[in-house]
């Protein structure tokens, strides 16, 4: 799945482009055309993009050609039965001049709580603050 989003008068929102500047692009379990298309319309290289599609992929910081490759783990429900149990997943973030895009093998309650929070994010043009 590709969504696009960009803050507009303090609030996330989604937006069809990728021709603006100070965009969020989240891509979550994403084919194959998905990522060549994010990577032919933001020189994002498209092994940086397939970075967290590996279960095993460790966390790591990789910067190459006005690109920042960050790994990170992040916890995911595995169980709904009592007791809740956890597992954790990569999730991919790239950093470039006009862009921030998140990577992930599947739904996450952190990126679902980014996306609902619209109006306590960071801005999408503030791309240190919004990666921490």
């Amino acid at each position: 799945m590709l969504q696009i989003y960009k803050t507009i008068n303090g609030n996330i929102q989604e937006i069809d482009s990728f021709d603006e500047k100070g965009i969020w692009i989240n891509l979550t379990d994403p084919s194959e055309g998905e990522i060549t298309e994010v990577s032919a319309r933001t020189g994002i290289e498209a092994d940086f993009l397939r970075a967290a599609l590996d279960a095993e992929e460790r966390p790591r910081i990789e910067a190459e050609d006005g690109q920042v490759l960050i790994v990170i783990d992040i916890p995911y429900i595995t169980g709904k039965d009592s007791p809740v149990t956890y597992n954790t997943i990569p999730l991919g973030i790239v950093v470039t001049e006009e862009a921030i895009v998140t990577v992930c093998l599947q739904h996450t309650v952190l990126i679902e709580e980014m996306i609902r929070r619209k109006s306590l994010m960071p801005h999408t043009q503030k791309k240190t603050r919004f990666v921490l």
